[in-house]
Order: C-alpha cells, then structure tokens, then sequence
C-alpha cells in the first residue's frame, strides 16, 4: 500500500487502500489510500451523536483548490485481545473526533474542521499532508456501465460476488472474522453480507438509548475492524443496518426491548409505525449519518438498508416511501456513491406476474435487486436449480443487478441443514444458481459458523465458480442466459443452464436425476450439449470441474448456424463448459443477437458510470 507523507501531527492511514475513482485533473488514475485526521478542540456535550448539540465538519482541499466536506464522528479507540477464546476489548483512550477521506487527486492536501455547539462555527488550525497514489487497486462496485444487470469496479474491472452471509460473530469477536475471512480469501471469494444488529455490531439499542451511541463504541470498534480486515483481503462488504426482527412482533421478535417502542420510552406504538414517525424519521437519519461518516470512506461497502423488511409488517406502501425517503438522505449525506439495497423474505414475490415489492425495485436510490430463498429440508425441498433461474422473467425486467444473496436448504437452523444436506452440495447448487440464473452473483450461502466453517464447505461453495470464471467479464461480453439443451445416450435429457456472450458462452451440465435432496453421481457417458445463440466462428471449449475450477482443453467447435453442438466427456454429477471465441473478433460492438441491448442499457443515463467524490470550489 502506498504511504501518505504526513505533514501534520494527526493524520492516519487507513488499515485499507483506497478506491481507485476517475480520473479528475491531475489525477494518475490511482488515487490516494483513505487518511483519518483527528479534529483536536471539540468541547464536550451531553450527546456528541446528536448534530444540533454539536455539529464537526471536516473540509480537505487538494492544491488546486478543489474541496471535500464531510461530517466528523466521535469514537473511543480500543485493543483487543482474545482470552479463553473470547474476544476482550479495553479502550485505549477516551472520546476522539475524527474524520476519513478518501483524496481522489494524488499530491498535496489540506485540511481544516468547523466545529459547531450553536454558537457559530469555529475554525480549527490548517492541517497538511502529501499523498502518493495506490496503484493496483480496483476501487468501490458500481453499477456496470456495460451492462446494468451486472456490477463492476469503479476502474472498470469485473466483479462478480462470491462470497457468504457472515451475520455476526461468536464469542470470538473480531478473531472470529479473521478466520472466516482468511479461509473465504483462500479461496476467492470477494463478497460478504454483515449485520449490525443488537447482539452484535449495532450500535443504537436499549443500552445506549435512541440517538446517543456512546455505550457502544466498542461495537462501532468492532465493525472498523471487520471492515479493515475485509478490505486488507480484497473482500467487499455488504453491510445491513436494520433487520425485520427488531421491528416485528414475530420471527424471534426483538421488539419488546427495542428502544423505538414506547413501552421503553421510544416515540412507537407498534413496530410498523416506525416507516411513517417522523421522530422516527429524524433518529435513523441521525444514525445515516454517523454511519456514512464513519465507514463512508471504506472502498469496499455497500449500504443494505433493511433484511427482509416484509416480515416487518409494514405496508408495501409506506415502506417504499421509506426507502425513496432514506435512499436520497443516503444520496445526500454519502459523496462516494456507494451502492444501495435492500431485501425481502418472500422469494414467491419474484416468481408472480406482478410482484407485490415492485415498486420498492423500481425506486432509482436502489441500485440492487436482493433475492432471498430457502427450504425446509425434507418437508419442502427445494430445487435451486430449477426455482431461481424460474425467477428471471420477472427480475429481467427491473434492469438492475439481482443476488441472491441469502440462501438455505433449510431456515429452520444448522441441525437441520446438516441432516438434510450432509455433503453441502445444496450450498454449491446454491452459489451455482444464483450465477446462472443471469444474476450478478453466486447464490450466498447462510449457516457460515455453524455449518460452512465447522464442516469445510468453502471449496464446494466457491472453487468451481471462481475456476470457471477465469478470464470471463460477464458485462463487458453481455452474458445472457441462452437457450440449451443437452442429452445421454442411456439416461435421455440432461439439465443444462448457459449463459452466452460475444466471445465468451458458459454451460452448466447437470444429470437430471442429481440434485442435492437426492445424489447420483453415476457416470454419465457419451453426453452431447446443444447451444443457441453462439456468434459465428470457431469456439475452444474447455472442461471445467464444477468443484475444483480445474480446467482441460475440450474439442474445438464451430459456430455456423442457430444451435451448436459438441461432446461432453464422461463426467458425474455434473459439469461446467467455457467457451471462447477463438476467431476473428466481431466487426461490429453491437450485442449479438444473444445479448441484446434492451432493458441494459435503458437507463444507464441515471447513474455515472463511475462513483466519484463530489467536488465544490
């Protein structure tokens, strides 16, 4: 990582480099690691998370004269060290203002803070630093300006999710997502989902009071950790701010001590009530602001507001105002243009002609489409397979990157997931679904410390998918799903699932009777597979393990007509092609007829096609 020259006492790197971002004047294109100066001279008040209390704002202007103002936060720092497998934090000082940026112009930069208790602003002292540029960082996801179903990184380079759920810790704290994030980066992942709820890394609860963070600084500690150690491992973090069970009266309901409900001195008489108080309103847009103050800065967030917001209760109607409403505080209050989403439970919404959450998909301050989608084990076994890609006539037609983002061949718990799915071929089929759906990532798997950790499930889950996507740029080649088929001389129709692009064509090859509620790895020979739609020319297949990623060079096809056929070696289970166009490029950009433009690049104009700062002066 590169160093930042400090000039001035206070100024920090950041445990993580920093986004690469466009190339403003002057700029590399390799703009400067994170910094996080401290503002000295803030006098203390009853609340410093309250901004009408008192209101810290730091302002950075590169030599040229362009500036950046974000708003500073208050934090306590921390140590940490595990005793008897429990993780012990001790502060390390008392309450710090601080302030993180990100200079998207290498060089030099100062700094200045207004600080506020509503007397007028006062102007701390002028702080200096130099920065060098980072070089071979790929910077924050973005919506792809190639093609809207999918994300990118803000330079331009490929992103595809794979990754899990990783909710919250044990009793190991932040030494639990180290490990979990050493074995998910060994191999390949780049993704995970993190809560902030009450048992863990929230940070607004019945211990703290609405509004006032302070008696959970140590959590926010917590989450600087999981996001520096995320990032140090080239992983992003999805992180969700609210969950259904804090504002419902069901589903393990948390309501009774939550600090919104008026039995505790909250301004709420039920928990639906929280999307229309304005009260309400004001609070959670206080944490907003915290919350983008503090983590704004990390490359490697997106904002998830709420999991499974249906199972709240609320009206479709008002919490689509909701998020129209909190989406554009977000907007207003986060200069980086992270990414924003949301998620519901019900995956049956996204399998009927007019879903009831479309508008909710529709709002233009959610970026992401969250698909969530589970079992009950033997009761109701469910064919990932078959049921997600079912899904995409509806999600097609949203225009906007869908995930599947959580996942389980059984919601009741581990137990039962494990006895259902001993092998953890559920998890692969999941990951493998949500890709081959048309959706912009792997399927993620729930269950991570109990089940994926404990039994050794990382490289089913991962390994093929990462293998097979060696080299493949799904919207730079516009990866549609395709129209497939395949067969076998003694068992008939195979199941097959392909995606074709312009230069690239991906094949899933499955025996039908091999899914993980029932295993039949049975030997498969003399298959032959049948592909619409490839772009005339002479296509190398390869082989690919769909557990290992391994690849070996197949026959050498020819693309001439509307289908294309080649054999299928010997295989069990199931299987993965890659195909590569190997002849003379297509003379036009245009989509081929497999990867139309339509709904892809209808929008585009909405958003940039890359996140930047946003500059005044």
């Amino acid at each position: 990582m590169a160093s930042i020259l400090v000039a001035c006492p206070g100024v920090a790197v950041l445990a993580f480099p920093s986004p690469v971002d466009a190339t403003p004047a002057g700029s590399t294109g390799h703009p400067c690691p994170a910094v996080e100066v401290e503002v000295p001279g803030v006098p203390p008040v009853a609340n410093p998370f309250d901004p009408e209390l008192v209101d810290v704002r730091a302002t950075f202007t590169s030599a040229s004269g362009s500036s950046f103002t974000t708003p500073a936060f208050a934090m306590v720092d921390y140590t940490r060290a595990q005793v008897g497998g429990n993780e012990v934090l001790t502060p390390a000082g008392g309450l710090e203002w601080k302030a993180r940026f990100t200079p998207p112009v290498a060089g030099d930069w100062s700094w200045s803070a207004t600080i506020d208790t509503g007397g007028g602003p006062l102007t701390t002292p002028t702080g200096h630093f130099s920065c060098a540029p980072e070089v071979g960082d790929h910077g924050w996801p973005v919506v792809s300006p190639a093609d809207q179903r999918y994300l990118a990184f803000s330079d331009g380079s490929k992103l595809v999710p794979l990754g899990e759920n990783l909710g919250w810790y044990g009793a190991g704290g932040t030494f639990d997502y180290d490990r979990w994030l050493d074995d998910l980066a060994a191999h390949r992942a780049n993704w995970v989902r993190v809560w902030m709820p009450s048992w863990a890394m929230g940070i607004e609860w019945a211990d703290t009071g609405l509004g006032d963070y302070t008696n959970r600084m140590d959590r926010a500690w917590q989450l600087d950790h999981v996001m520096s150690a995320a990032r140090a491992r080239g992983i992003v973090v999805q992180l969700v701010l609210l969950n259904h069970g804090a504002f419902s009266t069901a589903f393990n309901s948390e309501w009774a001590s939550n600090p919104y409900n008026q039995l505790n001195g909250g301004p709420l008489a039920t928990p639906q009530e929280f999307f229309t108080n304005p009260v309400a309103r004001e609070l959670f847009e206080r944490r907003l602001r915290y919350v983008v103050a503090r983590w704004g800065a990390s490359p490697n967030v997106i904002w998830e507001l709420w999991n499974e917001v249906d199972l709240t209760g609320g009206s479709p109607a008002d919490v689509v105002s909701w998020h129209d409403h909190m989406a554009g505080v977000l907007a207003s209050l986060d200069p980086y243009d992270h990414l924003v989403t949301t998620s519901i439970a019900n995956p049956l919404d996204f399998l009927a002609p007019s879903p009831a959450w479309a508008g909710l998909w529709a709002l233009d301050g959610i970026d992401t489409v969250q698909v969530h989608l589970y079992g009950l084990g033997s009761s109701l076994p469910v064919d990932f397979t078959e049921v997600v890609p079912a899904a995409q006539p509806v999600l097609s037609q949203l225009a906007k990157p869908v995930m599947l983002a959580e996942a389980g061949v059984d919601s009741r718990g581990p137990a039962e997931t494990r006895a259902a799915d001993p092998t953890g071929q559920g998890i692969h089929e999941q990951a493998w679904s949500g890709f081959f759906s048309g959706g912009a990532s792997a399927g993620m798997s729930w269950w991570w410390d109990n089940v994926v950790e404990p039994d050794s499930l990382y490289g089913p889950m991962l390994d093929g998918l990462a293998g097979l996507l060696e080299g493949v740029d799904p919207p730079a080649e516009q990866l549609m799903p395709g129209a497939a088929s395949a067969n076998a001389p003694a068992e008939g129709d195979l199941k097959v699932l392909a995606l074709v692009g312009r230069t690239k064509a991906l094949a899933w090859v499955r025996n039908p009777a091999n899914w993980w509620f029932q295993p039949d790895d049975h030997p498969i020979l003399g298959a032959s597979a049948h592909i619409d739609g490839l772009a005339p020319g002479t296509w190398q297949t390869e082989i690919v393990d769909a557990f290992t990623g391994t690849a070996v060079m197949g026959p050498t096809v020819v693309a001439s007509g509307a289908t294309t056929s080649f054999d299928v070696p010997v295989f069990s289970g199931e299987v993965a092609v890659r195909m590569t166009r190997t002849g003379d490029a297509p003379s036009s950009l245009a989509p081929s007829s497999t990867a139309p433009a339509g709904p892809n690049q209808a929008t585009m104009a909405q958003r940039p096609a890359t996140a930047m700062p946003r500059f005044t002066g």
